[in-house]
């Protein structure tokens, strides 16, 4: 049984949102703690309540600041469009949130 839970958000029901979704499902849990899948968001609510109905997520958002209100995530993935990336990270990190994970390059490709 788990000792300690750490509660995971996502930020994106695309093909990153649904990669990553899948890769915390498959990490081993050891030394007692537990990864928990707890919210999931994304412009569209529909979009997001059928990410979570598939992958066991608990909360679906509209609003990434909702999901960081609500849920108080010890991780959150952002795993969406990069024109969002800046602000979930501002976001993020002004909510305290321990681990940010940005899962594509943030806001600038190569020569772009």
């Amino acid at each position: 049984m788990a000792q300690h839970t750490l509660k995971v958000t996502i930020s994106g029901t695309g093909f990153a949102g649904d990669f990553v979704a899948r890769v915390f499902a498959m990490l081993p849990h050891r030394n007692g703690v537990e990864l928990q899948l707890a919210g999931v968001n994304s412009g569209h609510l529909g979009n997001a309540e059928r990410f979570a109905a598939k992958h066991g997520v608990g909360q679906a958002f509209a609003s990434h600041q909702e999901m960081l209100d609500v849920v108080k995530p010890d991780i959150d993935s952002i795993a969406c469009a990069n024109h969002a990336h800046a602000r979930y990270v501002k976001e993020a990190a002004e909510a305290g949130v321990k681990v940010i994970v940005l899962e594509k390059p943030p806001l600038i490709w190569p020569g772009y």
